[in-house]
């Protein structure tokens, strides 16, 4: 402990002097923000019961005023440190009201949450906190609830620990939005969606090329899922014209090429193995799912004389099912054998639906009654490497329905475990899983230091969770990858992303139209490109979500930033980069209803704003918004970013050592030496070159 205050000292004596001397001042500037906070709890508290309280305002009066002093400052957020995997919410309860007996409440869920270590930090706009409290009416006298009679304020999570639960905000009322251009997560390899049912009808209708630029120029999407070519069955049931089938996809990837688009290609099978000699049926009556008890009925594959399941039959079946797609001028990057895969023996779809037929099922260990997913696995990569050498697809694995960790680690270990070589990708769908912050990171921590991830197949027409589900999963995920379900589609109440209408949507005069899903995903694959990698970007001032990607060359930054608050929210650009282009492209979802997204929400509007370093962003309510921003090059050593390294640059360093006020700071910058923090090293260096010292 004393030679932490000899450094200390020595610190603040050694700056004193240097600044003396050298006639050095670093005066606070008029628009210098200065971060406050309240805490209102410290400690270790599990959350039992039905939103267990933080403030009761009979018990401390004093903490209550100082909570409802904090929250009320312009731009607040509160701050929950936590772990655990529950959804996490705040109460506040108000007294009765005029010698009443009722006990109003509200509950108010609106958070962006990030990690830091092993824990999760929610971030709630306290703005959105009480304007939900002050806009419920008061049983007891009809009136709205006053912050002046609040009684209680508690948090919900049953099983989370809370650690801190802090009030932040800056003294102008205008959060930081930080982003670490040093940082570096996952590096992106694209989106896209399914081109499979009805997507080919777009091939021969009159709108063909306009759908196409929507798809390409609008969203730029660079990956295109097909379906498997070899013996599928069609729409009514018979076996499809391969040659149509491979025609409506070539046409497709050629629209993709025509339009500057390298596109990747993933070919899903959906069990089109069904109709061959070397697989068996199987009925073992019913047995009790997620749905309740269902038929237990599926398709595996026949054993031979020898009494092994016919695994090569298999491989070879998949290898003349990629050589359709070569032959039809269409390369293959990536195939997956099972659609869903541990969906296959429930007679379910991905909604919990029962289906008339049965699918083809691989279970996680080699059984009696079915074969294995990693034996079948291994047998088609080697086939693959045997017909086709350096041009045979990477294989997925294993593409199931849910996002559920150790779903997946149960098909993945085996692989893992006999050839772990055979291993690049790790996919999955997010249909019946809980889609948590705290999965996704599990997911993260067991294979994204190794493995790409991609998320391959999610609809849904709520645009708020679409927006939300895709910055969560690229920020705790880590992921490399996200794909929407129906790319095209016939109307099914605005899920898709361009639907086909009318009487006869196979017409080729049938109308086709971009639903909100589009615009939505547009929002991430038309700026964040193949090569990207995430950056950290947080702000513990807004209860907006946030995530942010650099280009490789470090000349382009990317952040979408999601405000579903209900309020509207400014924050302050601190990216440590000297800003040369900017354009603000958003979207302001009015609704969430299908039935009127198109006709009251506005998409994709460009807002004539120009952005700079240190400049503020005006984040409106019920907004999505993506800020594209044209960087120079971070110069090391400029902490201040006054655009070369100077003496003031060393001090400002020292004073960010002592925490001492600093004006404009920037960290990417600062650390000189690259080790990832800020320390004495770097002051010293900055020293040392402008000393011309080595």
């Amino acid at each position: 402990m004393k030679h932490i205050f000899t450094f200390k000292r020595m610190l603040a004596v050694f700056l004193a002097a240097l600044m003396t001397c050298l006639s050095v001042s670093v005066p606070v500037s008029a628009d210098s923000l200065t971060e406050k906070t309240f805490t209102v709890f410290s400690g270790q508290q599990v959350i039992e019961g039905w939103y267990p309280s933080f403030i009761m305002k009979h018990e401390n009066p004093t903490l209550m005023d100082g909570f409802l002093s904090a929250v009320q400052n312009p731009g607040a957020a509160i701050e929950i440190t936590y772990t655990g995997s529950a959804d996490i919410s705040l109460l506040l309860m108000s007294y009765p009201q005029g010698g009443g007996n009722s006990y109003p409440w509200v509950s108010y869920g609106d958070c962006s949450i990030k990690t830091s270590g092993n824990r999760n930090v929610a971030v709630f706009s306290a703005s959105g906190l009480i304007n939900t409290y002050t806009s419920k009416k008061h049983d007891d006298d009809g009136q709205n609830l006053r912050l002046d009679n609040l009684m209680n304020f508690a948090i919900g999570g049953e099983g989370n620990t809370v650690y801190s639960v802090i009030v932040r905000w800056t003294t102008d009322g205008v959060p930081s939005l930080n982003v670490n251009l040093g940082s570096a997560h996952q590096t992106i390899e694209g989106f896209g969606a399914s081109y499979t049912w009805y997507g080919d009808w777009i091939t021969s209708s009159n709108k063909k090329n306009q759908v196409f630029d929507w798809i390409f120029n609008d969203c730029e999407f660079n990956i295109l899922r097909f379906r498997d070519l070899n013996r599928v069955r069609g729409y009514g049931g018979g076996f499809e014209d391969t040659n149509y089938r491979a025609r409506a996809y070539k046409a497709y990837y050629d629209a993709a090429v025509s339009r500057g688009i390298k596109p990747i290609v993933l070919v899903t099978s959906w069990g089109e193995y069904r109709d061959e000699d070397w697989v068996e049926f199987v009925d073992r009556g019913m047995h009790q799912t997620w749905q309740g008890n269902v038929p237990w009925t599926y398709y595996t594959l026949k054993k031979d004389s020898s009494g092994n399941y016919r695994y090569n039959d298999l491989a070879d079946f998949c290898v003349k099912s990629v050589q359709l797609f070569f032959d039809a001028g269409i390369p293959v990057d990536y195939f997956s054998i099972s659609n869903e895969v541990e969906l296959q023996d429930d007679r379910l779809d991905e909604k919990g639906n029962p289906r008339d037929y049965s699918g083809f099922f691989f279970d996680t260990e080699e059984t009696q009654y079915a074969c294995s997913y990693a034996k079948a696995y291994i047998a088609v990569y080697d086939a693959f490497q045997k017909a086709f050498g350096d041009k045979a697809p990477k294989l997925l694995a294993p593409e199931t329905m849910a996002a559920t960790p150790n779903l997946i680690k149960s098909y993945v270990d085996p692989i893992l475990r006999e050839r772990p070589e055979t291993v690049t990708t790790i996919a999955h769908h997010l249909y019946g899983s809980a889609n948590t912050a705290s999965e996704f990171s599990q997911i993260s921590n067991m294979y994204s230091s190794r493995y790409s991830i991609w998320q391959t197949e999610w609809y849904t027409n709520n645009l708020y969770d679409l927006a939300s589900e895709i910055i969560r999963e690229l920020t705790y995920e880590n992921l490399n990858a996200y794909l929407y379900w129906d790319g095209v589609w016939v109307p099914d109440d605005g899920n898709c992303l361009i639907e086909l209408a009318g009487d006869t949507p196979w017409n080729p005069n049938a109308y086709a139209a971009r639903r909100g899903p589009h615009y939505i995903m547009m929002h991430f694959s038309k700026y964040i490109k193949n090569g990207y990698v995430r950056v950290d970007a947080n702000s513990s001032g807004t209860g907006c979500e946030y995530v942010a990607f650099k280009s490789p060359e470090d000349d382009r930054l990317v952040i979408v930033a999601l405000n579903k608050t209900g309020v509207s929210d400014t924050v302050r650009l601190n990216i440590g980069a000297t800003v040369t282009g900017s354009e603000i492209w958003r979207s302001t979802l009015n609704t969430t209803d299908h039935t009127k997204e198109q006709t009251q929400n506005s998409y994709m509007q460009k807002v004539g704003q120009t952005v700079s370093e240190g400049g503020t962003v005006t984040l409106p309510a019920n907004t999505l918004t993506t800020i594209v921003l044209d960087i120079s090059s971070v110069v090391k050593g400029d902490a201040d970013g006054s655009g070369k390294v100077e003496l003031a640059d060393a001090v400002a360093i020292l004073r960010s050592l002592a925490h001492l006020e600093t004006p404009k700071f920037y960290p990417v910058a600062a650390d000189l030496d690259g080790s990832g923090a800020v320390e004495l090293a770097d002051a010293v260096a900055v020293l040392r070159r402008l000393a011309h010292l080595g």
